[in-house]
């Protein structure tokens, strides 16, 4: 009878060579290579997925540093500009609505207001996310009988279109910041009706604690409020949607 030196990848390795594979049935090969391909399927995918970020990283930076050239703004100012824009794009909670958790901010465009001697930065950014549940309580206590606007802005994604203005020095040191959010549209896809939309902004504004009609007009923080932004609108446009 004639027999036939073990393989190395089933049994035994060849001298000098290690083994390649232990011994297994054709069933446990299978799910070797199932699960290897799996592997390999994964890390293709996040290192594609980092690829799309870099690009989506270095187009938005390149488009900012386009503006601030054309305002001959210096390098060392721009550099310090764009150190402070970065944390809205790169950072979900850089950006805090009352009462709102983001899930994503994507990146809309920027422009330029002044000039060197006074560069105002601004970026339009797109936020994705949902209110948490003790902010919701809040607004709903004082909209009496609406108990479902809990339910409502609880589960119901609500995305917000923003703008975000930064107020330089000509060295590029940020002085004051300015938040404008268009809540209309968002509440008004989970709510369902323009005069309680109206209520609820005011509510998630605070516009019950601002009773004139110019801290509606321009909340802005302050030096030690940077890090945590105060959401402001004019109503001038939401008094004309809801005039007959």
């Amino acid at each position: 009878m004639v027999t036939h030196p073990p393989t190395p990848a089933t049994d035994k390795a060849a001298p000098g060579r290690p083994r390649i594979l232990p011994k297994m049935t054709n069933r446990e090969r299978a799910k070797y290579y199932r699960d290897k391909n799996q592997a390999y399927d994964r890390t293709l995918t996040e290192a594609v997925s980092d690829l799309h970020e870099q690009a989506r990283q270095l187009g938005w930076k390149a488009q900012v540093l386009k503006e601030l050239a054309a305002q001959n703004i210096s390098s060392e100012a721009s550099d310090r500009i764009l150190a402070k824009v970065t944390p809205l794009l790169t950072q979900t909670d850089a950006l805090q609505l009352n009462g709102f958790k983001n899930e994503s901010v994507e990146y809309h465009g920027a422009w330029m207001h002044g000039d060197a001697q006074a560069p105002v930065m601004s970026l339009k950014l797109l936020v994705r996310g949902q209110y948490n549940r003790s902010g919701v309580e809040q607004v709903c206590e004082q909209i009496p009988k609406r108990r479902e606007i809990l339910e409502l802005l609880s589960y119901s994604p609500v995305e917000y279109s923003c703008i975000v203005r930064f107020y330089c020095t000509p060295a590029g040191e940020c002085v004051d910041e300015e938040v404008q959010v268009d809540f209309v549209p968002g509440l008004l896809q989970c709510v369902g009706s323009l005069e309680l939309v109206e209520r609820v902004i005011e509510l998630l504004c605070g516009h019950h604690d601002h009773g004139s009609t110019s801290d509606r007009n321009s909340i802005r923080s302050s030096d030690d409020e940077a890090s945590s932004h105060r959401p402001s609108m004019s109503p001038m446009g939401l008094d004309f949607i809801l005039s007959p």
